[in-house]
């Protein structure tokens, strides 16, 4: 039993050490200028939220052994690569200067404990620590919180050799999170005049581009965003999946405005979207859309009932956003197929979720005009 307990411990110990972790990257990388937006550990509902020098900490409540932090090029470009080499190794010497802590601190104490047949926290300790350099700092890809990253070690073997183009390019970042930090305290003006800058430097990004449409296309601006859509997807100026990126936002501002007329386009920009970025849950939930506004509801719907969305916290994407999307999309998909009890009941789930999400409005509009003399309409 104590070599079980010391095991569970070490597990507790892993999944707790990666808030010094990621507190690491944060400080780091506030000390030597870079743009620090926010870090965060865990998945799922956010629990906590507190501020490290200013910048937002976020713990979810479906604690796991991966983090991350969201880190930007700040204003100068100077020594960029030996800053972002600095903050990345942090994460790392973290546990380092944990174990070197703890072997000074309890010295006498860690002589006379052994692994098998007394209950050692203080080797525990060490032992979780070692666990989590060594899973950092080997070089390889890695999904963090349902994102395909790369570990520590990583970047640390490719950062001194970035080329300048890289580095300026990675800039376009700085821009991206800037207008989501906007977009989060509603400074919807703000959030497009940073996707503008960033756009003046990088005119073809597909890290500002999608964003750019999105924060249009949610906010009203709808004839705007297509029309700058069809531009992107007739030129010559990106690739087969780039553009099936731009079709798929497309089909979705044809979902938002109900153009209904344009069904079989929405069917095809959705299935080429899903052909040539397979897999992806954002695309299979469009399509589940398409097949609604084309009367295939079952099909919409037990697409839906498979889709595996990562409930995880995207770059400021909340878990409730993720439910409202899905919810939405099974009560348009109830309301087309004449079920109007569960397509209140989604209602009720988007309400809950998210109350100003536009594919939220569109659900309860086409309930209305289905269900038009329902007394009990939202």
């Amino acid at each position: 039993m104590t070599v079980l307990s010391n095991i569970a411990l070490i597990v507790a110990f892993v999944h707790l050490l990666v808030i010094p972790h990621e507190l690491a990257h944060l400080v780091a990388g506030r000390a030597v200028g870079l743009r620090v937006f926010r870090a965060l550990v865990g998945k799922g509902r956010l629990l906590l939220r507190f501020n490290v020098w200013g910048v937002p900490f976020e713990i979810y409540s479906r604690f796991s052994c991966s983090g991350l932090c969201y880190v930007t090029p700040g204003d100068s470009l100077s020594a960029l690569r030996v800053r972002m080499f600095i903050c990345t190794a942090a994460g790392p010497f973290s546990h380092i200067l944990l174990i070197a802590l703890t072997m000074l601190v309890l010295e006498d104490y860690l002589r006379t404990e052994t692994f098998d047949d007394v209950f050692a926290p203080g080797f525990d300790f060490i032992v979780a620590n070692g666990v989590l350099f060594l899973a950092s700092i080997i070089p390889r890809n890695v999904k963090v919180l349902g994102q395909v990253a790369v570990s520590d070690g990583y970047s640390l073997l490719w950062t001194p050799f970035y080329s300048r183009e890289v580095l300026e390019n990675y800039t376009a970042y700085r821009y991206y999170y800037e207008a989501l930090e906007c977009v989060i305290k509603n400074e919807i003006c703000e959030s497009l005049k940073w996707i503008e800058r960033g756009l003046e430097r990088f005119p073809d990004s597909l890290v500002l581009l999608p964003l750019y449409f999105a924060i249009l296309m949610e906010h009203g601006h709808i004839a705007q965003a297509q029309q700058l859509l069809k531009q992107k997807i007739t030129s010559s100026s990106f690739s087969d999946v780039e553009k099936a990126v731009f079709g798929a936002q497309l089909a979705y501002s044809y979902i938002l405005s109900r153009e209904s007329e344009r069904y079989q386009e929405i069917v095809s920009l959705t299935d080429n979207a899903n052909r040539l970025v397979p897999d992806t849950p954002y695309y299979i939930w469009l399509k589940s859309l398409a097949l609604a506004a084309g009367g295939e509801c079952e099909r919409a719907v037990e697409l839906l009932n498979k889709l595996d969305w990562p409930a995880t916290p995207f770059p400021y994407v909340e878990e409730e956003d993720i439910l409202a999307l899905i919810a939405s999309a099974r009560a348009i998909a109830y309301s087309h197929g004449g079920s109007k009890d569960e397509a209140l009941l989604c209602l009720q789930e988007v309400r809950i979720y998210n109350k100003i999400l536009p594919i939220g409005k569109v659900a309860e509009q086409t309930y209305r005009e289905v269900f038009v003399n329902d007394l009990n309409s939202p």
